[in-house]
């Protein structure tokens, strides 16, 4: 894992870069997210659908987070 070198803070998520491409939505309880169904809709939306994106799902606690994370899929070109 790489160093942060940016941090785009949008409305309603943050995007960075740790080596691999991490979209972060914080929501009010991970449990109630369609993870699957969510994360595809991101992943695969104009922005990131040639390089993908992981989606993560983040709920903050008093004393940390819950994370619920839709991975992207590696491609091999042979």
């Amino acid at each position: 894992m790489g160093d942060v070198t940016s941090i785009e803070n949008a409305n309603d998520y943050l995007f960075l870069n740790t080596g691999s491409p991490h979209y972060v939505l914080f929501v009010d309880d991970v449990m109630k997210v369609d993870v699957v169904a969510e994360g595809r809709k991101i992943r695969y939306n104009d922005r990131f659908k040639n390089e993908g994106t992981n989606v993560n799902f983040v709920q903050p606690f008093e004393n940390g987070i819950k994370i619920r994370s839709y991975e992207r899929e590696w491609r091999t070109k042979h």
